[in-house]
């Protein structure tokens, strides 16, 4: 493989993973109870955390000289998640986590430079760690007497 594929791949990972369901949440504003803050909270933070991963793999390719990929508007089946409860969007969250994730997987083969590896590693190893706090939050939420 040539540095042009590694680019092509690189660049798609970024336009992607900047039009998660994620990212999208970040700028929209789900209804939380009170109860809830700290969900709403903790997921800002997943929001922050994989938007520094996706900076990363941008930089990377700005020091390559690589143009900084057009990402497009988010997909318009987003909309239908504006001003939606906590309780309804956790279990999209992680679906398209995984989602997300499985991508990633399928990614991470075709790069064969460590630099861009790592890269992609580092956004990899996030999703599924913020997969797993969705996931104990979806549970959390689903337990008698929850918010």
């Amino acid at each position: 493989m040539n540095d042009a594929h590694n680019h092509a791949v690189l660049t798609e990972v970024v336009r992607r993973e900047s039009r998660s369901l994620l990212q999208y949440v970040g700028d929209s504003y789900p209804w939380s109870t009170a109860k809830q803050h700290g969900i709403l909270a903790q997921i800002q933070q997943f929001v922050e955390e994989e938007s520094q991963a996706i900076g990363t793999i941008r930089r990377l390719l700005e020091r390559r000289r690589v143009p900084t990929p057009y990402v497009g508007s988010y997909p318009t089946t987003f909309t239908s998640t504006n001003f939606v409860s906590l309780t309804y969007l956790l279990p999209k969250l992680a679906a398209d986590e995984k989602k997300g994730i499985s991508a990633l997987e399928q990614s991470l083969p075709l790069l064969e430079d460590t630099e861009t590896r790592e890269a992609v590693a580092g956004l990899l190893e996030c999703k599924r760690k913020h997969l797993e706090a969705l996931e104990g939050m979806i549970a959390s939420q689903q337990k008698p007497g929850a918010a």
